[in-house]
């Protein structure tokens, strides 16, 4: 960074890490009301929903060619009405993509060109806006795998809804963008490390690091990954007699579905995928609860 510069650009890059966790937060949203196939086309150049009942009938009608409304949606009555709510939520969380990527660009050229970034920092970002860029694309590829006739796929679940491996690229790649763009904030707002490490607590400094390091980078991804899939399928409510499996006290071979392959289970088959998920949040969470007495213990401090 030139000099000086650190707290407007790791400002910035904190507003735009917070637009990506409230998008997050909005596509899980329309995850849960079920809008996210209700725009059939990609249309990335749209900016305005329909404006009038003329065009809503219009993109109801196309919405009427899709697995989801033969299937379901037209079995449970909905009306022009019902579709204008699933519909906002799906346009909504595009929209929103749209700003941030604006939100990015137009702040980073402006510090590029007054020469406040550095080549490190300037990589770092570049490689960020691909990624941002790929998020558009693979949302398009994600919600293109709910047009499709899911009888005609491998999938176990035949229920009109997008791919959950297509789902778990797309918010595993938010998270990351997240990610970064919070780390690179912080890095640039933090205060120099010589203010709060010296040599008498730099061991206890350096245990603490290698264990937030085995946290973040080893078991945050892998449940955040299996989270994804169990959001996925749906498999949300599928066991809810946790830490028990029904009458079970964990998974058994009579869990599994037989006839696909034994990974398959931890993706696709609901009970499996859930109970998986909550079994490793809570290795995590004792993970954390050790790691947090252990360095109270080494700083000295009490609860």
């Amino acid at each position: 960074m030139k000099a000086g510069k650190e707290r407007v650009v790791g400002a910035w890059l904190a507003a735009v890490s917070a637009s990506v966790f409230a998008i997050v937060w909005i596509g899980g949203y329309t995850r849960l009301t079920k809008s996210g196939l209700s725009m059939v086309r990609w249309e990335p150049h749209r900016i305005l929903p329909p404006i009038n009942l003329q065009e809503w009938e219009a993109e109801f009608e196309e919405y009427k060619k899709s697995p989801e409304w033969i299937n379901k949606n037209q079995h449970m009555g909905m009306d022009v009405h019902g579709f204008k709510y699933i519909f906002f939520w799906e346009w909504f969380h595009r929209i929103i993509g749209r700003g941030i990527g604006i939100l990015f660009v137009c702040p980073m050229t402006y510090f590029m060109m007054r020469g406040y970034i550095k080549p490190h920092l300037r990589n770092v970002l570049f490689g960020l806006f691909g990624l941002g860029a790929a998020q558009g694309v693979i949302g398009w590829w994600m919600v293109k795998s709910g047009l499709i006739d899911k009888k005609k796929t491998t999938e176990i679940d035949k229920t009109p809804r997008v791919s959950p491996y297509r789902l778990a690229v797309h918010a595993g790649n938010a998270y990351f963008l997240y990610g970064v763009l919070l780390w690179q904030s912080m890095n640039l707002l933090r205060r120099p490390q010589e203010a709060v490490i010296s040599m008498k607590n730099i061991h206890v400094h350096n245990k603490m690091r290698s264990g937030l390091k085995m946290i973040t980078h080893g078991f945050l991804p892998i449940i955040l990954l299996t989270g994804f899939f169990v959001a996925g399928i749906s498999g949300g409510s599928s066991c809810n007699t946790y830490p028990m499996v029904g009458t079970h006290y964990f998974l058994n071979k009579n869990h599994f579905i037989e006839g696909i392959p034994l990974w398959q289970n931890f993706t696709e088959n609901k009970l499996v995928a859930q109970v998986n998920h909550r079994t490793l949040a809570t290795l995590m969470t004792m993970l954390v609860t050790w790691k947090t007495v252990s360095f109270l213990g080494m700083t000295g401090l009490t609860w």
